[in-house]
């Protein structure tokens, strides 16, 4: 079970880098905001809880991760696309945080997949989505 694991974050690694490789040059251009970062400090809290078993820290981190998405969603700028992806963020991060609580660390592993899955697509659809 534990090589499976390592399968799975190395492939989602994979994915990322590839994703990352395949950005187009107009994203590079584009500011970070602490939003993003406070999201890449939490999939990346996440991702080492996963590997060392640490699942009051998934419970933890998933939880405010939850939080902050549900926040964020209330923000009347935010437009309907991008509410529905933090939704989505969400959802998987609760779901997270409830298996991890079960110490469930296939659907941990499953949610964070989706999770991680929903991040890309908003980067693709959204914020990287040239602008006409």
């Amino acid at each position: 079970m534990k090589r499976r694991m390592v399968l799975v974050l190395g492939a989602l690694l994979g994915v990322l880098l590839a994703g990352v490789m395949s950005t187009p040059a107009s994203a590079e251009l584009k500011p970070v905001n602490r939003l993003m970062v406070a999201q890449l400090r939490d999939v990346t809290g996440i991702v080492q809880s996963i590997v060392t078993y640490d699942f009051d820290a998934l419970v933890a981190i998933s939880t405010d991760m939850e939080k902050r998405q549900r926040m964020v969603m209330q923000n009347p700028q935010l437009a309907a696309k991008t509410k529905e992806f933090y939704g989505q963020v969400a959802d998987h991060a609760g779901h997270i945080a409830k298996f991890a609580k079960e110490k469930n660390k296939d659907e941990v592993v499953k949610h964070f997949a989706l999770l991680f899955e929903t991040c890309h697509k908003c980067h693709s659809e959204v914020r990287d989505k040239p602008q006409n």
